[in-house]
């Protein structure tokens, strides 16, 4: 395996692969007070996506005829978040603006998806409030807000539930639609259009999960679920859903798991999970017949800390793209 750091950011947190103007590039954001920046994936040039204010947990591409991203920033270890807030950031004439969408005390993820049409942001709170950093008494919430380019975007987003802990967000297709999942301590739900600003919400799992994916490990058409349980878990899980049931086909330990990704790597389905805690690895889990029980476990790298990760192909070359927060870089494995 072979390893590229591309930059160095101290406390890197989040991580993406986006294709912008036919280019790909990579963004990434600390989690402490520095700036989040983005590096062609060719050159390796990078400029500053914003300056600030850091406490960067995740940034998204918005679809659409306009180049913009979303982001979360304002949250920083240990849960410090009472200014944390939603960001979009706009390439315009070369250079990137960023503006405070609206106020999110304890943001910790945000997701868009779109139906062709619509374009909407979904964003969520870890907490609503805490006290101190162990403070789970209040729980977050979930809101929506549709960002359409020009003036068709709502004024303001809607609460559309509370969740306590929430970690894991992502778009995935559930039952062949088209949906917005989140994890917390309440389970794993699902949400997808039905109505003019109405959401079908499903209950996926009924126990607490951190990170999570839908991804299909053995080649039959239908989606595993993947998971790291509970919240910061130890446990790396994977699910078949057979008999209106999740049921659990392999577990590994972890210790802080963290940064859970899938994907095809050198045409094996893979997973990609790192450990904060401990020997502070990043994990590959190579499946090769799930059914069976055969999987592949390697660690790619110990002492790295990685806090998110991501799979991604580029002219015929496999990528793992993963923040090694303990080493404060951004690197790649390939």
């Amino acid at each position: 395996m072979n390893k590229k750091v591309i930059k160095y950011i101290p406390q890197v947190y989040a991580v993406n692969m986006l294709n912008i103007d036919s280019r790909q590039y990579i963004v990434a954001g600390s989690e402490g007070r520095y700036p989040s920046y983005i590096i062609d994936l060719v050159s390796g040039d990078d400029t500053i996506l914003t300056d600030g204010p850091g406490g960067t947990m995740c940034i998204v591409k918005i679809p659409g005829p306009e180049t913009r991203l979303v982001s979360v920033m304002g949250l920083f270890p240990p849960f410090i978040g009472k200014e944390s807030a939603i960001y979009i950031h706009a390439l315009k004439s070369g250079h990137w603006t960023t503006s405070r969408l609206f106020d999110l005390p304890f943001a910790h993820r945000c997701e868009v998806i779109s139906d062709g049409e619509d374009v909407w942001l979904f964003a969520a709170s870890v907490s609503s409030h805490k006290a101190d950093p162990g403070d789970w008494s209040n729980p977050g919430e979930l809101l929506v807000m549709k960002i359409n380019a020009g003036n068709g975007s709502k004024a303001s987003p809607e609460v559309l539930m509370t969740i306590t802990r929430n970690h894991g967000m992502a778009c995935a297709t559930v039952g062949g639609r088209k949906t917005l999942c989140i994890s917390g301590a309440e389970g794993i739900f699902s949400f997808s259009p039905s109505n003019e600003d109405q959401w079908s919400v499903k209950k996926i799992v009924d126990f607490e999960v951190s990170e999570f994916a839908f991804t299909d490990l053995d080649g039959d058409g239908v989606d595993e679920l993947v998971t790291i349980e509970p919240f910061h878990g130890n446990i790396l899980a994977i699910y078949k859903y057979e008999e209106r049931k999740w049921n659990r086909y392999f577990e590994d330990k972890l210790d802080f798991g963290h940064g859970l990704c899938t994907g095809i790597f050198k045409g094996i389905p893979t997973i990609v999970t790192g450990n904060r805690s401990g020997d502070r690895s990043l994990v590959k889990y190579s499946i090769l017949d799930l059914l069976n029980g055969k999987i592949a476990r390697s660690v790619l790298e110990n002492d790295v800390g990685p806090s998110q990760t991501m799979i991604f192909k580029y002219n015929s070359t496999d990528y793992i793209l993963s923040a090694n927060q303990a080493r404060n870089e951004v690197s790649l494995y390939y």
